[in-house]
């Protein structure tokens, strides 16, 4: 049976983790799903537990590339093979709330024109407290705010996210798109080691694609030590690369 939603994942030495991720998606009350995990050259056990689990689920697929790519490429990877009418997002260290891919598709099915939805997110730490994050809401059309922003001087901004919002954000794990958008040339940029998410969010409201957001609880972001996202100096050279994207005015090619 061909799965209406492709969850694709760049998974990178997350064994401790891949696991309880892998679990809290095939828990989701819908089932024509396929679950593509990118293996980004780990160099700790997290393929063996993707490949295990794999052999007792089917729709798990595995896919182990042979050089280290970054987030942006693996996910890239993992876009060419899915099947799906649909893509959601999530990564290896990560949990799906319950019924969000359902819900999300009920939105998607019953809104043709909208081709990318977010929703919010919980955030915690081993042991620690839970607390809702709430993703952006938009007061004007994003493709005007981007526009907007292409013309002020913001070369020297070290966070893209702030250009949709001073403080609101689009959470990249709770993401559900129309396949659609990749088929037509769209994909995340490999050069970026580093805010890949809002540099595909700009392309795709770039290119006039409608987002819209979904109100519920999507995903749970597990804040540990070792993740990318604290790197500072990569995320200059980001945004850095992100802002002259924008000023030169290739997101809106």
């Amino acid at each position: 049976m061909k799965p209406k939603i492709s969850v694709v994942i760049a998974g990178y030495n997350t064994e401790k983790y891949i696991q309880e991720c892998l679990d809290s998606i095939l828990n989701q009350s819908i089932k024509a799903i396929e679950i593509i995990v990118i293996d980004d050259c780990s160099k700790d056990t997290t393929p063996n537990i993707v490949e295990q689990k794999s052999r007792k689920d089917s729709r798990i697929r595995l896919i182990k590339l042979k050089q280290n790519l970054g987030r942006a490429g693996a996910l890239n990877e993992g876009l060419k093979k899915a099947r799906g009418e649909y893509i959601a997002f999530l990564d290896s260290d990560d949990l799906m709330s319950k019924n969000r891919l359902a819900k999300q598709l009920r939105f998607l099915e019953t809104n043709p024109k909208i081709s990318m939805v977010y929703s919010n997110m919980i955030t915690f730490r081993e042991g620690g407290t839970k607390k809702k994050v709430e993703a952006i809401d938009f007061r004007e059309s994003p493709y005007e705010i981007l526009k907007r922003a292409q013309k002020e001087n913001i070369l020297e901004r070290t966070d893209p996210a702030k250009i949709l919002h001073p403080k609101d954000f689009i959470p990249g794990g709770s993401v559900m798109l129309r396949k659609e958008i990749f088929d037509k040339g769209i994909k995340l940029d490999k050069e970026l080691r580093n805010s890949e998410d809002y540099d595909l969010w700009f392309q795709i409201i770039g290119k006039g694609y409608k987002l819209a957001k979904v109100p519920i609880i999507a995903f749970e972001y597990r804040s540990h030590e070792n993740q990318k996202s604290k790197n500072l100096e990569k995320m200059k050279i980001a945004a850095k690369h992100i802002m002259q994207k924008l000023k030169s005015g290739k997101y809106f090619q």
